[in-house]
């Protein structure tokens, strides 16, 4: 028997089939192929066998879910908390009319929902319209608070953060505009975190954002990618 291999191949795929060695020789057909009478095929090597991932790869992967688990566990944790602090009381309604008479339960838990505390917290968004409608109005800081406009704010995302929250993708092309109507929670949110250089006013568009999300969330149950990309580019 010969102990050449056979360059062209491993085996052909006789040798395949019967899974035993194969060994060329030099009419161009194997030992058992002409031992056989048979005819000698080799495999064709053009089109290599993909490769399987690595255990690396599949441990990163794996290390990617559990911390993006993680992650969604703590959010939930947290709107556990602040739908406690609701039902508690925690968030009185203050209105232009609380000077006059005393409302109802009922008109007191409407206020919650539908006004905001002016003298406290500066509203930085846009309240939502009446029956919580989401209102895709532009957020234009005022003159004096920031002093970047929103298109300024989406571009420093795009450089600075953007790498942070791979899973989520703004078109370079995409106005702070145009995202505001079709994203406007997730353009809430890049708002308020792209506006580290002032820390004051980001932590009230924080506190602006959490409200928004007790409303749209848990008060009315909405589920959507909208609210879904916003929360994890706030909470990443």
């Amino acid at each position: 028997m010969s102990d050449y291999v056979n360059p062209r191949a491993h085996a052909c795929q006789n040798c395949v089939k019967a899974k035993a060695k194969c060994y060329d020789l030099t009419d161009g057909r194997c030992e058992r192929c002409k031992r056989l009478d048979k005819h000698c095929i080799m495999q064709d090597r053009s089109t290599p066998r993909p490769s399987k991932p690595s255990k690396s790869r599949r441990n990163d992967h794996t290390r990617q879910i559990a911390q993006l688990q993680q992650k969604v566990d703590s959010l939930v944790s947290l709107l556990g908390a602040s739908q406690q602090n609701l039902d508690n009381g925690a968030f009185t309604a203050i209105t232009p009319e609380s000077t006059g008479p005393t409302s109802s339960a009922s008109d007191s838990m409407s206020a919650t929902i539908y006004t905001r505390q002016t003298t406290v917290i500066p509203q930085c968004f846009p309240a939502p319209t009446q029956q919580y409608g989401l209102d895709s109005t532009l957020y234009s800081p005022s003159e004096g608070r920031l002093n970047k406009s929103p298109d300024e704010l989406l571009d420093i995302f795009r450089r600075d953060m953007a790498h942070q929250a791979p899973f989520i993708s703004v078109p370079v092309q995409m106005s702070a505009q145009a995202l505001s109507r079709e994203r406007p929670f997730l353009y809430r949110a890049i708002m308020t975190v792209a506006s580290y250089h002032d820390s004051v006013h980001q932590l009230q568009m924080g506190q602006e954002l959490v409200r928004y999300i007790m409303e749209h969330l848990i008060v009315l149950g909405e589920k959507s990618l909208d609210l879904l990309q916003g929360l994890l580019i706030y909470i990443n």
